[in-house]
């Protein structure tokens, strides 16, 4: 499986998606400028948005550099719930642990702690405490 991060509204970098569609890109792909992006973990997903996360499946030309994938046809499988995300990451996370790939269970680590470290910030700014996000950002 795949995953792909979304705003609230479904779109990732202004472009709108719909769950179940198909999408098709002509032309050459390039990793953070032209493709539709998706990551190989869950986890990989934190880094770009934490709104909404997508099983997606790529169906065309496949380019990787680092943790980012692109694709120039994707379809939008069907979203997970937070539980999901929790379930999948956990699995994951045995996943890299138990293949005892130090770099890989760094990186994972990694991510899920910059997912961690935005909800939190996005809690302390929802809930107004303005001290608190001035002194969250300052550490």
């Amino acid at each position: 499986m795949y995953y792909k991060s979304f705003n609230q509204d479904l779109k990732c970098r202004n472009f709108q998606y719909t769950l179940g569609e198909m999408y098709t890109l002509e032309g050459d792909l390039k990793i953070c400028e032209r493709g539709f992006h998706f990551c190989k973990t869950a986890a990989d997903t934190f880094r770009y948005y934490q709104d909404r996360i997508c099983v997606v499946e790529p169906l065309g030309k496949v380019i990787k550099e680092e943790d980012k994938l692109a694709t120039d046809k994707i379809k939008i499988v069907k979203e997970l719930s937070k539980r999901q995300v929790r379930s999948v990451i956990k699995k994951q996370e045995d996943a890299v642990i138990n293949n005892g790939d130090m770099e890989e269970v760094r990186l994972f680590a990694e991510n899920v702690k910059v997912a961690y470290v935005q909800r939190l910030e996005d809690v302390l700014i929802e809930n107004g405490d303005m001290d608190e996000v001035r002194l969250f950002a300052g550490n």
